[in-house]
Formats: structure tokens, sequence, C-alpha cells
């Protein structure tokens, strides 16, 4: 079952589970903003374990 199928009680329940593993990080607003003008390399996170999967897809070092 997708999500398009969740109810809206399903749904903020899952965006509201902060356990989930696959759940966004939210950062701040000047954060999301100082990586506009750069290339991915130059803005993967430093914590290695927080880069996403498809990294090393884009020729990038997960």
């Amino acid at each position: 079952m997708g999500c398009a199928e969740w109810t809206a009680a399903e749904r903020q329940a899952y965006a509201n589970d902060l356990d989930e593993p696959r759940a966004l990080i939210a950062v701040s607003a000047k954060s999301n903003r100082s990586k506009a003008d750069k290339d991915i390399a130059e803005w993967l996170p430093p914590a290695v374990g927080y880069r996403c999967t498809g990294s090393p897809r884009r020729g990038l070092s997960p």
C-alpha cells in the first residue's frame, strides 16, 4: 500500500515519526539557502551516515 492510500491521520503520524530512519531531518532556512549555488559535492552533510544513498550514483563518496 502506497502513501497515496493513507488517511490524513496516517500521513500526519508518519510525518511526525522522528524515529523513522527514512525521515527527513529539518534544517534552518539559513543552512538550506547556503547550498543554493553550489555543486552537490560542496553541500553534502559532513556526517557520512546522513548522506543520501543516491550519492554514489552521482559519482560522489557516500
